[in-house]
């Protein structure tokens, strides 16, 4: 078995999303949230907690989202900022498969529920006009990206 294959079987359950892509299971709420907004992603993990370490007893990762720029990522680090929770905001340079500046957010996977809820919350408060929407607990109203110029 690949790594990768024992990845999605062992440890992260693979689902198909609205664009017809294969993420982990507990991702698809957040990436189709962040669709909604405007951010374009790239690659994304939902991570480990210890309470669902089916691969090693005590094993744990981060929760991550790549970004195709590093205006997307700076975008949900502030909106994490806003909700005080700690994560890591990464400016990856350019590779060769990639030849442009990308990001990355780290945050641990315990709080995937709640960046989740928080995200969704604000997309489906978001219309296409790019009307504001504000997360609970933060006051600072999160604009809708504009990905028309």
């Amino acid at each position: 078995m690949t790594t990768s294959a024992a990845h999605a079987t062992n440890i992260h359950p693979q689902v198909t999303t609205s664009r017809d892509i294969l993420v982990d299971e507990l991702l698809v709420d957040l990436l189709e949230g962040l669709w909604v907004l405007g951010l374009d992603t790239q690659f994304s993990c939902q991570g480990v907690t210890e309470d669902s370490a089916r691969y090693e007893p005590g094993f744990r990762s981060d929760t991550y989202v790549s970004f195709a720029n590093v205006d997307d990522g700076r975008w949900l680090s502030k909106a994490l900022d806003d909700l005080w929770l700690r994560h890591e905001f990464t400016i990856a340079g350019p590779i060769e498969r990639f030849p442009y500046e990308r990001s990355v957010i780290r945050f641990s996977a315990t709080n995937l529920a709640a960046v989740t809820a928080h995200i969704v919350l604000a997309a489906s408060t978001t219309d296409t006009s790019g009307a504001r929407a504000t997360l609970p607990l933060t006051s600072t109203p999160i604009q809708k990206r504009d990905t028309h110029g």
